[in-house]
């Protein structure tokens, strides 16, 4: 897929985004349970091997629980790298989690 844009000022225009691929066997999301009562956006660091080095999760209204679970789970999951002129590189991923997406 093309850029998501987030990292135009460190390669331009022509790159490719890291992108989410695997989520792993959990159900996204249902260990936030009664805590995950808004937008949640995770931020991550996404290696040139597809994994992820470090993960920010960041909500107002979200329980401590929820927003640790969020993170253990995005660390779980697996990426396809972001390309600049054909090689992979590490990127900044940051993704938007609502509750519509439980239901």
């Amino acid at each position: 897929f093309p850029n998501s844009g987030l990292e135009i000022e460190k390669y331009g225009p022509d790159y490719t985004s890291a992108q989410r691929f695997e989520e792993g066997s959990e159900n996204f999301g249902a260990s936030c349970g009664s805590g995950f009562s808004n937008t949640i956006t995770v931020n991550a660091i996404i290696g040139k091997d597809g994994i992820p080095k470090n993960v920010t999760v960041k909500s107002e209204k979200s329980s401590e629980t929820c927003k640790k679970n969020m993170e253990i789970s995005f660390l779980k999951q697996r990426y396809i790298p972001a390309f600049y002129n054909g090689v992979a590189v590490d990127s900044f991923y940051s993704e938007e989690i609502t509750n519509y997406l439980r239901e």
